[in-house]
């Protein structure tokens, strides 16, 4: 089972980022841009159309638990 955590820089997901590391938890980081994000300008990335499945509210910072995939 692999976690995947939506991060963007200033959004806070520092914490969840090194409870991740500390407890050795597997999980895929996927980083974007709080701004282009925000505005939707990164819409026909992957990671955005990824990221806008996992979280239809578009929030930052988000953390899938468990990805189906």
């Amino acid at each position: 089972m692999a976690h995947t955590l939506y991060h963007a820089k200033g959004c806070g997901s520092v914490a969840v980022q090194v409870a991740l590391k500390v407890l050795d938890v597997p999980h895929r980081l996927v980083e974007l841009d709080y701004d282009e994000t925000m505005a939707r300008t990164n819409k026909d990335t992957a990671e955005f159309q990824a990221f806008i499945i996992a979280n239809p509210l578009g929030l930052l910072d988000w953390t899938r638990f468990g990805d189906a995939d």
